[in-house]
């Protein structure tokens, strides 16, 4: 069986529904969120099946998630840890 035809098997035959996230971040309840809506954001993007659909991990280091993390590092390194 071609590479091809085995993707589209298994994505017929095992496919899976769509995870709701919804009860892990609410919008309206900010005070008992278990994520970020940039979290959630990117976690959908990395759980995509299809390689060909999914985020690459050089543009899940760009995500909006990150940012923070970049600019303190940025800072860090041209600042030092003070």
């Amino acid at each position: 069986m071609e590479a091809k035809s085995k993707f589209s098997y298994l994505m017929n035959v095992c496919s899976m529904p769509k995870k709701d996230w919804s009860k892990y971040y609410n919008p309206a309840d900010k005070k008992n969120n278990l994520a970020t809506e940039s979290a959630i954001n990117l976690l959908n993007r990395m759980l995509v099946y299809d390689p060909a659909e999914r985020i690459t991990p050089r543009e899940a280091l760009q995500h909006e998630y990150f940012k923070e993390l970049r600019t303190d590092l940025r800072y860090k390194t041209l600042f030092g840890n003070k």
